[in-house]
């Protein structure tokens, strides 16, 4: 299986260079104004057509109805039906908390601010159109895993403003607590796909079944994809940090206990010329705390509309079949014995999905784009540290 694996893998890496200038296409860019249009018609492409399109609400109530869920109520409260009845409600209340919604005016809305924003700040945008446009020829028979790399708190923002220009359907988004608390702003992400995920779960057993089952109606009922940083958190240096693979595992799990038969795996790179955070993770980098997320900070941090940031790259890399890079290790008759939500991932199975996590930031860094003004920052740095102006 490990042959295999660093086998496929190389074989994408040769491919995953960075393309060609000429393979880009900058959204800001007159040209490009009717993909920018926040008020056109949206044929959206779903990655992966349900004969029953599942709503946000629906979600939920796949949830409920689970046997994972069933069997925590049996288990909490037994024959107690006023017992039962309060715990069902706690579960929908942490339900309400952690589900994404999708409401369109506040898509276009939120869209046409980082429209005005980022030709304010931004010189280009710019899409590797060639290889989003394979990815999309791929949709229709896997759920899709949108795997980004994290440098900026924009990353998951842009994701979802580029795949709106390209009438591609907006991916279900993990998102941190800490936007969920922001006044305006956690309810408005939500309305553009964010579903909160709590840092920590502590022994809040209640609360890891509830939302190990969420992410798993994602992937099995789903039709819009999920998208979530490998890395957990973002990367203060600019370089890639070692992935954790909490959401990737509960995300791979119905593939190993053979309730999907495949998902499809993008990697994804972002590039900035300058992340807009930069001043921010100096002091970070210096030992001052990170200051806590709010409304009001965001308002305050619209300041950065005086600067320009240069120019952001985005590279969609090749997908990876699930399936086929796990191989021979993917072994769905160990969790044929029992119903599959009464069952864990193998140690095994764990170590095989830390070895896709290593890959994915692997095939993430070798589509990194390195630009000028990289170039000229690594010179000036040589220069300034070996005593030399």
């Amino acid at each position: 299986m490990a042959q295999a694996r660093h086998a496929m893998v190389e074989s994408i890496t040769i491919k995953l260079s960075p393309g060609k200038l000429s393979e880009y296409r900058n959204l800001l860019a007159p040209q490009y104004r009717d993909h920018r249009d926040m008020t056109k018609q949206y044929k959206v492409t779903v990655p992966f057509p349900k004969d029953s399109p599942v709503t946000p609400a629906k979600l939920k109530k796949l949830v409920l109805a689970s046997g994972r869920i069933q069997l925590l109520l049996d288990e909490q409260s037994s024959s107690d039906k006023t017992k039962r009845a309060k715990l069902a409600q706690t579960i929908v209340e942490l339900l309400d908390e952690i589900g994404l919604a999708e409401n369109l005016p506040v898509i276009r809305t939120l869209g046409t601010m980082l429209n005005a924003i980022f030709d304010r700040i931004y010189t280009g945008v710019l899409v590797n159109e060639q290889k989003l446009e394979q990815l999309r020829s791929r949709f229709g028979r896997q759920t899709v895993l949108y795997l980004p790399s994290h440098r900026s708190y924009g990353d998951f923002i842009l994701m979802s403003y580029v795949l709106f220009c390209y009438n591609i359907a907006i991916p279900g988004i993990a998102a941190g607590m800490d936007f969920y608390s922001m006044a305006g702003m956690g309810s408005a992400l939500r309305n553009t796909g964010a579903f909160y995920m709590r840092r920590t779960y502590g022994n809040d057993r209640q609360y890891w079944y509830i939302f190990r089952e969420y992410m798993r109606q994602l992937i099995v009922a789903y039709d819009r994809g999920i998208e979530f940083f490998v890395e957990g958190t973002r990367s203060r240096s600019n370089k890639a940090l070692t992935p954790k693979i909490g959401l990737l595992s509960m995300a791979l799990e119905p593939l190993f206990m053979g309730e999907v038969p495949d998902l499809l795996i993008v990697p994804v790179s972002v590039s900035y010329d300058r992340p807009v955070e930069e001043q921010l993770f100096v002091y970070e980098l210096l030992g001052v705390p990170k200051p806590k997320e709010t409304t009001r900070g965001l308002l305050k941090a619209l300041s950065i509309v005086r600067e320009n940031f240069g120019t952001i790259y985005l590279e969609f890399g090749d997908p990876l079949s699930a399936k086929d890079y796990f191989g021979e290790g993917l072994n769905r008759t160990r969790h044929t014995i029992a119903p599959t939500f009464a069952q864990t991932l193998a140690k095994e199975e764990r170590d095989a999905i830390q070895n896709l996590a290593n890959d994915v930031v692997h095939l993430q860094q070798h589509r990194m784009v390195l630009t000028t003004f990289h170039l000229i920052a690594l010179y000036y740095n040589y220069r300034k540290y070996h005593g030399r102006t």
